[in-house]
Formats: structure tokens, C-alpha cells, sequence
């Protein structure tokens, strides 16, 4: 077993067919991680401010570096009353080999998912309001998991897939530079800037897929005058709703030029979970993106705490979904282990064709 927790790459073989539904007057999606990963509104509020190109304002600089993996996708159309509304849709057929997962039994399958979304915009007297819908759906693993013995049994929720998943769901009010969002969200920690082809974004770097999470819920304001980016969320600080009362604290500090994208980003708060279950939550670090021409050099770092507070609790017990890395190990009481992650990766882009 051992030489699965070790294991420091991953092999992955994952064919993806992808199905676009679109039409001439398409909208911007994000391609990286999914069809809304950068919220539109910013983009919206950019182009107001004339730092995104729409055709219109004939500008000649170049579009911004988190637009790198946008492509035309889904439906754009106005109500007679003044509504902007946004409709988009993907669909996956895939097949998937992990060998980290061998143990299981579970580790070569096909698959298939999809991703729906949908927006709808409106001016009012000081800005404008905003609902963001992004929903997964998902095909579940078959029930025959082979669970024989307490360790099997313990990674087999691992296994346990939601047919349908709310990825994204908020509403947000915008005004000049400021925008404030209430709901399930985008994370402000770091920025992704590579393309993801699954809904569990397993295909992602380790400190994304097993630390940082991409979606967070709860309350966040952002200010973004000139080429600064200022994020402040606090938020569950879990994947789903919170089974702990404190609140996570996230923020970000960032600037945005048109070749270049660098923030740092922290994430702060007790834990998640309660009592003998509770794990450390907290990490800090920066990321970059330089671009030139159709090159571009993408990078996150991060400092991470993570463990359970608590000694004396048996991972066989572990039912919320088991890290393969040993994540969940203590090392004293309230006593966090710690480390470092990062990635660096090239990128080509060239007329709609991505290679990493």
C-alpha cells in the first residue's frame, strides 16, 4: 500500500470528447476548469473600462491573461425588459486510468459528464445584479465497491459521486471597480490558468486537486481599481456546507498587466470538521503567469498545514473521503504538519489549439 502514498507522479490517461453547443453570437467561457471558471461580470466590468477588446472599441491591446483558455461557447440574448441572459453547455464522453487507485479495483473506467450554465444580468439605479448558475452532472461509479477489509472500506467514499453537483450558484452586485458576491464561488486564493477536462479536476496539479479548492462558498467583495485585484471572502472553508462554526478567511492581492498576472493569497481558519475530526485548514502562497506571444509561463507556491488536531483517531474510520497522501496523519496535539507545493508550467496557445 505504501508505494501508493509515495507515488510523487501520477500517471493519467484521460481521452476527453467534448461537445460544444454554441451559436454566432456566442459568449466568452472559461475552457480551464470549466465553462464559468472566471466570472463574467469581471470581464464585463473590464471591457466597460476598456482593458477587454469586445470588436466594438477597435482596441489593439491584447485580451487579459485570464482570458487565455476562453473560447466561443453557448448562447447570448437580451430580454425586451433589459435582461442580459447567458445560457452554455459542455458534454464529456471519457475514459480514465489511475493507477493510484489500483488497490480499489476502481481504477480504469469510461465515463461520462457534463457541465450546464447559465446567467442572468440587470442594470438597477447603483450598478448591477447578477445570478451565476454552473451545475455538474455526473455519472456515478456502480455500487459493487470492493470494500473487504477496514481500509478498503475506508477509501471506497472516495468513490461516492453526486449525479448532480452545484458548482457554482450566486448572486453578485457590481458598481465601477467594486463587486460583491453571495453564494458558491470561484476561490480568490491563486489563479489557474490551465485547462481542466473532468468535473472532479482530477487532472489538475497536486496542490490544486488535493489543498486549494476551487469553489468556496459564502460572502466575498472585491475591489479592482487599474491593474490591482483585491479579493476578502470568509467562507465554509469546505467543499460543501460547514460542519464546524468557524468561518474561513481568504484573500488575495494581485496585479494585472497585459502580459503579466501575480498575486499572493491566503487562506486562514481553525479547521474543518469537529471535534477528534477536525483537520488543519491553512495555507498561503503567490502565483504568476507571463505571456508572450502565443507562450506563457504559469505558477503557483503555496505553504500548507494540514493534518487532524487531535491524536488517537483511526483513518479506518474516515467517511468524508480519504486522502491518498496520508493528509489526514497527526503529528501532536494541535500540532499542524507542514509543506511546501508548486508547479510550473508551459503553455502554447495558437489560433484556439492549447498544448501544456
Amino acid at each position: 500500500m505504501q508505494r501508493f502514498f509515495r507515488q510523487a507522479a501520477v500517471t493519467v490517461t484521460h481521452v476527453a470528447i467534448i461537445v460544444l453547443l454554441g451559436c454566432a453570437n456566442s459568449f466568452a467561457c472559461q475552457s480551464g476548469d470549466s465553462i464559468a471558471d472566471t466570472d463574467l461580470t469581471t470581464v464585463e466590468n473590464r471591457r466597460e473600462r476598456g482593458s477587454v477588446p469586445d470588436g466594438s472599441q477597435g482596441s489593439s491591446r491584447p485580451p487579459p491573461i485570464e482570458q487565455l483558455w476562453r473560447v466561443p461557447i453557448g448562447y447570448q440574448f437580451s430580454t425586451p425588459d433589459g435582461r442580459d441572459v447567458q445560457l452554455g453547455a459542455i458534454a464529456r464522453a471519457n475514459y480514465l486510468h489511475d493507477q493510484r487507485y489500483e488497490f480499489t479495483g476502481n481504477e480504469s473506467t469510461f465515463g461520462v459528464e457534463s457541465q450546464l450554465f447559465g446567467a442572468v444580468s440587470e442594470p438597477i439605479a447603483f450598478g448591477s445584479v447578477r445570478l451565476t448558475g454552473e451545475f455538474y452532472l455526473n455519472q456515478p461509479f456502480d455500487r459493487n465497491v470492493l470494500v473487504d477489509y477496514a481500509e478498503r472500506e475506508s477509501f471506497a467514499h472516495n468513490f461516492e459521486v453526486e449525479p448532480f453537483e452545484i458548482s457554482q450558484l450566486a448572486i453578485d452586485w457590481s458598481c465601477n471597480d467594486w463587486r460583491a458576491t453571495w453564494g458558491r464561488f470561484v476561490t480568490p486564493f491563486g489563479r489557474y490558468q490551465l485547462p481542466l477536462f473532468s468535473n472532479n479536476r482530477d487532472d489538475s496539479h497536486f496542490i490544486r486537486s488535493e489543498v486549494i479548492l476551487f469553489r468556496e462558498t459564502g460572502l466575498l467583495v472585491e475591489w479592482t481599481p487599474e491593474i490591482w485585484q483585491l479579493a476578502l471572502a470568509m467562507t465554509n472553508g469546505s467543499d460543501g456546507r460547514d460542519t464546524n462554526s468557524s468561518k474561513a478567511v481568504v484573500s488575495r492581492c494581485g496585479v494585472e498587466l497585459e502580459n503579466v498576472v501575480g498575486g499572493v493569497s491566503v487562506k486562514w481558519q481553525d479547521g474543518t470538521g469537529s471535534e477528534g475530526q477536525k483537520e488543519f485548514n491553512r495555507h498561503a502562497g503567490f502565483d504568476l503567469l507571463l505571456r508572450r506571444g502565443c507562450w506563457a509561463i504559469a505558477s503557483e507556491f503555496i505553504y500548507d498545514q494540514h493534518g487532524l488536531r487531535r491524536p488517537g483517531f483511526d483513518l479506518n474510520e474516515i467517511t468524508w473521503g480519504r486522502s491518498l497522501y496520508n493528509r489526514q496523519l497527526n503529528i501532536g496535539w494541535n500540532e499542524p504538519i507542514t509543506g511546501i507545493g508548486y508547479y510550473t508550467s508551459l503553455i502554447y496557445q495558437d489560433c484556439g489549439r492549447t498544448w501544456t
